[in-house]
C-alpha cells in the first residue's frame, strides 16, 4: 500500500475504535483518545508493516480491550 493512503486510513480506523471505546467505557473523549494513542494496539497500528490494519476494527478493539487487561496478543494476520 501507499504511504500516503496508510496515513488516510489510520485516523479512519482510530477514529472508529476510539468511538467504541466511548461508547463502552462512557470515559471522556479526551481520556479516551490519550489512552488509545499511548497504548500498543495503537502502536502496532500504526506502523504499516505490522499489517495490524488488515484487521477487522472489531479484532483490533478486542486488541486494545485484552492490553487493558494486561494481555497483549496480536492475531496472525497472514
Amino acid at each position: 500500500m501507499k504511504k500516503n493512503m496508510f496515513r488516510l486510513l489510520l485516523p479512519m480506523i482510530s477514529a472508529d475504535i476510539i468511538a467504541n471505546i466511548i461508547k463502552k467505557k462512557k470515559c471522556s473523549e479526551d481520556k479516551v483518545i490519550l489512552l488509545f494513542l499511548k497504548s500498543q494496539t495503537y502502536q502496532f497500528l500504526s506502523n504499516e508493516k505490522t499489517k495490524m490494519w488488515h484487521l477487522s476494527n472489531y479484532e483490533i478493539l478486542k486488541v486494545y480491550e485484552n492490553e487493558i487487561k494486561g494481555s497483549f496478543i496480536v492475531p496472525e494476520i497472514f
